[in-house]
């Protein structure tokens, strides 16, 4: 029994770090939102900085 508490203890400190990670990783993204269209035989990414409207948006070339 002990032994399955060493193993549960140990499972909870690697996934606090992977979220430790992942917020830092969210922290260094831009603001913003990725948005792909399909035209054609081609898809165009395009980063959206105004989600409500979508007006201001830059376009990122592949």
């Amino acid at each position: 029994m002990n032994t399955f508490i060493r193993q549960i203890d140990l499972e909870i400190r690697r996934q606090q770090k992977y979220l430790d990670t992942a917020k830092h990783r969210i922290a260094l993204a831009p603001k913003g939102s990725l948005l792909a269209r399909k035209r054609k035989k081609k898809i165009d990414y395009y980063h959206v900085t105004d989600e409500k409207k979508g007006k201001e948006s830059k376009r990122i070339r592949r």
